[in-house]
């Protein structure tokens, strides 16, 4: 039971805000997260965006320390206002970002990679192709995943030759791979 001035050193000290040192809910499972994404799934038809991203907020403040149910939240409200699910869906940007960032943050690998790919998606469609290309170091240099984001990246900055040189090189990886098998 420490004493309530040393909790802002702590968090300091471990990385985390005091929201989440406070935080007394534990990890979910994935089926707890599951039904979770399945009782939003059903809000967004039931009673639209806006009220389905209040309870989201409202979720990842009861459990800030569930990451992969963090990313999996962010990405149904995303994948919603790219389907035109609400209005003016760029007043989102900050706080679903935010929430993928969260994500990244992870120990767990897997997660980080989830939300390394939903933030590299959003600033490629935002056209912001520092940003993305930011994101696409947290891929392996040995993923073919990367090699195809990069050559997506640079088809969208117009650099032909690189895309087809960095999609050839999977092309050729994967064939490797399949005639061995």
């Amino acid at each position: 039971n420490p004493d309530i001035e040393l909790l802002a050193p702590i968090a300091r000290l471990l990385h985390i805000s005091l929201d989440t040192l406070l935080s007394f809910h534990e990890n979910l499972t994935d089926i707890e997260i599951t039904e979770l994404i399945q009782k939003m799934e059903k809000m967004f038809s039931e009673e639209g965006y806006e009220k389905t991203y209040q309870w989201a907020i409202n979720i990842i403040n009861k459990y800030p320390n569930c990451n992969m149910l963090i990313w999996q939240v962010a990405v149904m409200l995303d994948s919603r206002r790219l389907i035109g699910m609400c209005e003016n869906p760029d007043q989102y940007d900050e706080q679903i970002n935010s929430w993928y960032e969260t994500a990244l943050s992870d120990k767990d690998e897997e997660i980080q990679h989830h939300a390394a790919d939903s933030l590299f998606g959003f600033y490629l469609r935002k056209e912001n192709y520092a940003m993305a290309e930011k994101y696409l170091n947290y891929f392996s240099d040995y993923d073919s995943t990367k090699k195809i984001y990069q050559g997506r990246l640079y088809m969208k900055q117009g650099k032909n030759e690189e895309a087809y040189e960095k999609l050839e090189d999977v092309i050729f990886s994967e064939y490797t791979i399949l005639n061995l098998a």
